[in-house]
């Protein structure tokens, strides 16, 4: 159906001996239609009259609903839309306690409520309603209107049913939000005996006053929506010739789709810190959020699971360098992306490590092989270590195992060790060297070491496979928070102060590995990040690589000793 204006003159619902009747006041000439008569039969009955332009009062439409009652009472409305009046006057034929009533409809519109006890008689009651009008050029009585009950509840039963025959709202009409422009549409639906007939009507003011929209009388309702409706309200009124039935109203919602007021900024951020990105639109109603990434410079993009609020903050892992993200915007009525924001990462930064570290998981383990480097330039004393470990990048402990080789007496110097740094009740919490007689460590060695916790039982594994030795270490300790896994050469402390570190050239990394609560695997199945050793900011000591297809070799390279 398409739709008519809903602010042209309506033809107005008038309920007579329980048949719904539709008063047509027109300013031109009857359409060839009986005049000044009411038809009685199963579609409505139709009335029409001439009425020329005038400053009297006048009815466009007087009506009540439902026009039947069952015996156990209820309520109802009594509506009217009017000219050229300041007020409507309620009154029924019977003595009611609401009745008369008057409001003012200076506006045109009119509405009250009557509510009805149950019937506990034996006796079918109707009650006729009348309107009078009075304006600055005189009065006016509108034809009556009249409402009566369905049935009467028989001595020795509860109750009865109302006629099978009225109308029931079997489809109620859906509240919608479109776009300025789109069609809207409500549909409803009643069955009765006879098939009732359907008119909708329209309110602007919350439900308080009710117009019928003209021509609007099938089961769907369909219009081109403007701005102007949005809150409107829309009724259908379903009726035969035993009663009338209302459906519920449903609301159009006039919605404007996204637009992006808040673009995403790239943003550049250490490996393993958080990053945050955010975004704004505006919209009616108010439209979601939802992030996609893309890690082919925006050809595809994914969902990030979660991502669903204006900011989104995450840790960063190294893996993630250019990645770009983007803010999906949707309402009922559209969807806005934003521009494309790019991340890009550095290496974190430390003044005693190089290597790679892995965060975001409860370690219980981590592995790791290299190869004993040699040092050179050992004119001063100088220091280095390679090793694996948890713990240490954001906590307090570290629970480690690796080889040292450094430059003492002006000769290089290699041994293996173990640490539980923290544990001030294992050897201090300090460094446990392994006897270089029974533990020999020499340049181009092949080292592997393991650490691993069940429960608090640590156990600390160190091999050469060169030499041919292992040492295993158990200590039970329940401090350590495994909140990261290490794979680092470091310049190590010697009492309260760095050292110079040893020109150790580079170590390789192999099979690095740890296993969290979730994964098992190498370096990049971890949330990891690269390290670089610097003295200040612009002076690098030591730098690792980038990792290799399989995700657990690197190298780091000596740069400077301090």
């Amino acid at each position: 159906m398409t739709r008519q204006s809903h602010r042209s003159v309506a033809p107005a619902l008038l309920v007579v001996a329980g048949v719904l009747a539709v008063l047509i006041v027109t300013g031109g000439q009857p359409r060839g239609v009986m005049q000044a008569g009411l038809i009685s039969r199963a579609a409505p009955a139709i009335f029409t009259a001439h009425a020329a332009k005038s400053d009297k009062p006048r009815v466009l439409l007087f009506s009540a609903t439902p026009a039947t009652l069952p015996a156990s009472g209820g309520a109802v409305k009594l509506r009217a839309l009017v000219e050229n009046a300041t007020s409507c006057r309620f009154a029924a034929a019977q003595k009611l306690r609401s009745l008369p009533h008057s409001i003012d409809c200076a506006s045109g519109r009119a509405s009250f409520t009557v509510h009805f006890a149950a019937n506990h008689g034996a006796s079918r009651r109707t009650y006729a309603f009348s309107l009078e009008l009075s304006g600055k050029h005189g009065k006016l009585k509108a034809p009556t209107v009249a409402v009566r009950e369905a049935a009467v509840r028989p001595p020795g039963t509860s109750s009865l049913s109302s006629g099978g025959g009225a109308p029931q709202v079997t489809t109620q009409p859906a509240s919608e939000t479109v776009a300025v422009g789109a069609t809207a549409s409500f549909t409803a639906a009643a069955s009765g005996t006879p098939s009732p007939s359907v008119e909708w009507v329209v309110s602007t003011d919350g439900g308080g006053t009710w117009n019928l929209v003209l021509g609007a009388s099938s089961s769907t309702y369909s219009f081109t929506a403007t701005a102007a409706d949005s809150g409107e309200e829309f009724e259908a009124i379903f009726w035969n010739n035993s009663s009338a039935a209302t459906s519920s109203p449903a609301t159009l919602t006039i919605g404007i789709p996204p637009q992006v007021t808040t673009q995403p900024s790239s943003v550049t951020v250490a490996a393993g810190n958080s990053a945050s990105i955010t975004a704004a639109a505006s919209g009616t109603p108010a439209p979601s959020v939802q992030w996609q990434v893309s890690s082919d410079g925006g050809n595809t993009w994914g969902t990030i699971a979660g991502a669903t609020s204006t900011t989104y903050s995450f840790t960063t892992s190294w893996q993630e360098n250019g990645y770009q993200y983007r803010a999906v915007f949707a309402n009922a009525v559209g969807s806005a992306s934003t521009a494309a924001a790019a991340l890009t990462l550095t290496d974190q930064t430390s003044s005693n490590w190089s290597g790679y570290v892995a965060t975001g998981g409860t370690f219980s383990a981590v592995t790791g092989s290299w190869t004993v480097p040699a040092v050179t330039s050992c004119s001063s004393p100088s220091y280095s270590a390679d090793w694996i470990g948890i713990d240490g990048e954001s906590s307090t402990t570290v629970e480690q195992a690796g080889s040292e080789s450094d430059c003492l007496g002006g000769s290089p110097s290699y041994d293996a060790w173990y640490e539980l740094y923290g544990d001030n009740a294992f050897h201090g919490g300090n460094e446990v060297e392994l006897s270089k007689s029974t533990y020999p460590v020499n340049p181009g060695d092949s080292m592997t070491a393991s650490v691993s916790v069940i429960g608090d039982a640590w156990t600390l594994t160190i091999s050469n496979s060169t030499e041919s030795w292992s040492s295993i270490t158990r200590v039970s300790w329940s401090t350590p928070a495994q909140s990261s896994a290490e794979w680092i050469a470091e310049r190590p402390t010697t009492g309260m102060s760095l050292p110079s570190l040893a020109n150790f050239g580079t170590v390789a990394f192999t099979g690095a590995g740890a296993t969290d609560a979730s994964a098992s695997g190498p370096i990049s199945d971890f949330t990891f990040a690269p390290v670089e050793m610097l003295a200040s900011p612009t002076d690098m000591l030591a730098s690792p690589s980038q990792l290799d297809q399989t995700g657990a070799d690197f190298t780091d390279t000596w740069d400077a000793s301090s």
